[in-house]
């Protein structure tokens, strides 16, 4: 809501005034109020399509694989500024918060702003109901392994009297395109992110 005049024509919430800055609820019922009546399913918490390729060769004791792999029509609901700003870690509505609330709306930046307005009163808890607000594109494409391996000649090691030796590196979730990547889009939003991991010996 962007005036005093929006908020104020705004449905009825039970228990609160809605202020500019505020998010716009939809009275889906039409009966002049938000409540438990406007509720809907919103997103698709379960992706629709999986999928996945590996690949790999071998040629001349050199190997080389890799595993791809993704989903498809899921959204992620990051719930609301606890759990997409960072204050769920920090001492709830007064700790530091991450870089996504800057875009807050304030009267200065009405225009342009990507973030309800900010509050450390109870009142912030309007702007955290469910809504699609909070529902992000969930969607990923991820480089999960790759491994390159290669086995010395037999004529190198054999004077070491050993049976062989091979040289390998491989890495995990190396790369990851997602629409929203500010959680890691495989285990999703309030779990700790899939650490990228380089191996070699």
């Amino acid at each position: 809501m962007q005036s005093a005049e929006e908020a104020a024509a705004a449905p009825i919430v039970t228990g609160y005034q809605p202020l500019p800055g505020d998010i716009k609820y939809k009275d889906l019922n039409g009966d002049g109020a938000i409540n438990q009546f406007d509720e809907a399913p919103i997103g698709a918490s379960s992706p629709r399509i999986y999928y996945g390729i590996s690949a790999g060769f071998s040629w001349k004791g050199l190997e080389i694989s890799a595993l791809l792999q993704g989903v498809s029509n899921r959204t992620n609901y990051v719930a609301n500024f606890a759990t997409e700003a960072g204050f769920q870690f920090l001492n709830f509505t007064y700790g530091q918060a991450y870089e996504q609330i800057t875009g807050r709306w304030t009267p200065e930046t009405a225009g342009t702003a990507t973030y309800p307005r900010l509050t450390a009163d109870a009142n912030y808890n309007y702007n955290k109901a469910s809504s699609t607000f909070w529902v992000r594109n969930g969607n990923y494409f991820r480089l999960k392994n790759v491994s390159i391996a290669y086995s010395l000649p037999y004529v190198w090691v054999q004077r070491l009297k050993l049976g062989g030796v091979k040289i390998f590196a491989n890495g995990l979730n190396l790369f990851t395109h997602a629409p929203y990547d500010f959680v890691d889009p495989e285990v999703g939003v309030g779990a700790y992110p899939i650490q990228r991991v380089l191996n070699t010996g």
